[in-house]
């Protein structure tokens, strides 16, 4: 005869259950690293369980384990995102040439709302989405190694943190589609900053009017460049999501709950 589950056996489920619900499953990787150089556009990315491919402009080619990009540019994968998650966008971001320009250039990633010209900057494409950058060269040099966060597309917050764009460093945008329940009626979504692992001054919580329609305004997820002829270079790109935890979190109670009860009976 079969043992009945005991109280330690559901409580263990319930713990793997927790632990699993903090799990983050990718959504796109891409190393770049196609062992050939050759187009970006109409490639699949390394990773590709969102089931799309790239759209560059033609004239931009992968390197053998990079990315290297010397014009103006957004290169992006469609993809669809849903409420109750957390989203985590990242890349790999540098400049070789890190002298001053007549001009300034940056590099970013973003949520995109949609493109109608991967040749040009994700500015030009009448932004409404949040996105981020790294000013790569500036004419005097002040805000050179600066970053930028445009939450809602247009509206900015500088950071000042003067880097040495040469040197690459992982910069993540993490956009949570939980209700922050910040006191608002309506769902409140929030985005964040993170540079190599290190939050960038504080997460930036959206109203519930502007939370409403962000996910409709999202198709899609990618780089983008604004830069004269000097080069930018990404790698490890990555889209990948955290599942809602409020359904673990219940059906782990629901575990505890049962537990309880067969002691009851005991």
């Amino acid at each position: 005869m079969k043992k009945p589950l005991n109280t330690r056996t559901l409580l263990i489920a319930g713990g793997m259950l927790a632990a699993a619900s903090a799990t983050a499953a990718t959504i796109f990787e891409d190393t770049f690293d196609r062992g050939t150089a050759g187009d970006l556009n109409g490639t699949a990315p390394t990773t590709n369980n969102g089931g799309s491919t790239w759209v560059a402009d033609p004239s931009f080619d992968t390197t053998t384990t990079t990315l290297p990009i010397t014009g103006i540019s957004t290169s992006y994968l469609a993809t669809t995102l849903t409420a109750g998650n957390i989203y985590e966008l990242s890349v790999d971001m540098s400049a070789a040439n890190n002298t001053n320009s007549s001009s300034s250039y940056y590099a970013g990633i973003g949520f995109f709302n949609d493109i109608y010209g991967t040749d040009q900057s994700f500015a030009g494409n009448s932004p409404s989405t949040p996105w981020m950058f790294l000013r790569t060269s500036h004419p005097t040099g002040s805000l050179k190694g600066d970053m930028e966060l445009r939450r809602n597309g247009t509206i900015g917050t500088l950071y000042n943190t003067n880097y040495d764009v040469s040197i690459s460093r992982n910069y993540k945008l993490v956009l949570n589609t939980n209700d922050t329940d910040a006191g608002e009626a309506g769902d409140q979504y929030s985005i964040a900053l993170y540079v190599d692992d290190v939050l960038q001054g504080s997460t930036i919580t959206y109203s519930a009017a502007f939370s409403s329609g962000l996910l409709a305004d999202i198709t899609s997820v990618g780089i983008t460049t604004s830069t004269g002829g000097k080069t930018q270079t990404f790698d490890n790109f990555k889209l990948t999501v955290i599942p809602e935890p409020s359904s673990y979190a219940l059906i782990a109670g629901c575990l505890g709950l049962t537990s309880v009860m067969l002691r009851r009976r005991k």
